[in-house]
């Protein structure tokens, strides 16, 4: 992503270059899988910015961050933490309820942060208060 086309804030055209960039790395040999898992991490940090301006930004962090397995899985295993900004997305856009469904067994899965105040709440959005997320 080019620095002026975000100084400018136009957000197109760095969504643009952002998915030319994943192409470039779903598409590139690194020489290990390592290298690929470290590209996608750094893109999804990089991508950040550019999903919380664009207008379409909250359905893309989504469709990239939760439904494409190559980049839940680098989340997972190398920055969890990202789970806190695809939730945002999530809660802001008013996501259908599968949507909230699927953050909510993605939150379950890792062992690493004590999800449960979270995920109450989560479960309070999808208007579905106790209703099948329950953590002890």
């Amino acid at each position: 992503m080019s620095v002026p086309c975000l100084q400018d804030q136009d957000w197109d055209t760095a969504l643009d270059e952002l998915k030319h960039l994943q192409a470039f790395i779903d598409d590139w040999t690194f020489g290990s899988s390592l290298q690929t898992l470290q590209q996608r991490t750094w893109l999804i940090h990089w991508s950040l910015f550019v999903f919380f301006n664009h207008p379409k930004g909250k359905d893309l962090i989504i469709e990239m961050f939760l439904y494409q397995k190559q980049y839940l899985n680098a989340i997972q295993t190398i920055c969890p933490w990202i789970l806190r900004y695809l939730a945002t997305a999530v809660i802001i856009r008013g996501s259908r309820r599968n949507v909230m469904k699927d953050l909510v067994k993605v939150l379950l899965s890792l062992d690493v942060y004590d999800w449960n105040t979270f995920l109450n709440i989560m479960s309070l959005l999808s208007g579905d208060p106790g209703g099948g997320v329950h953590v002890l």
